[in-house]
Order: structure tokens, then sequence, then C-alpha cells
């Protein structure tokens, strides 16, 4: 009974561990599959062309907020004079 609490604390890390590195593996794969979906969109803002739109359904439509968020910043930089494009 004295070693059962070390190899239940070992069970839960491993446990842990795996699902965190999972959890990493899918953000990484959602990452790069929404890049690729709004490549398109980040070359018409970096030439400074209007969206259609059909890019803000696009952009609508994606479960992700990080990358339209980081279009819009990247808009406002470059109206406000700080031109920064990722």
């Amino acid at each position: 009974m004295g070693c059962l609490p070390g190899l239940l604390h070992h069970v839960e890390v491993f446990i842990f561990n795996e699902f965190f590195r999972a959890l990493l593996h899918f953000r990484n794969t959602l990452i790069a599959f929404q890049r690729s979906i709004h490549r398109p969109i980040w070359s018409k803002v970096g030439r400074g062309e209007r969206l259609s739109l059909e890019d803000g359904l696009t952009m609508y439509a994606t479960p992700e907020l990080f990358s339209p968020v980081r279009i819009a910043h990247s808009v406002q930089q470059q109206i406000s004079g700080h031109e920064e494009m990722a």
C-alpha cells in the first residue's frame, strides 16, 4: 500500500503529459491550417487591396480568432504609420 500513492502520481503525470502533447499537436495543426486559409487575405492586406465579401466570410467562418485580429491590427498599424506586416 505504501507505493500506491507514488504510482498514482506517476500515472497522473503521464496522462497529463500525453494529454498536453496531444493538445499542442492539435493546436499546431489547427494554426497551420488556419494560416493557409488566411494566406491570400494576408497577401491582399500587404498589397493594400480591399478585402472582398468572400474574404470577410472566410474570416467569419474561421473558428479561431487570432488571425483576423492580427490582420485588423496590421491594417490599423499601416493606417497609423506603424507598418508592421507579419
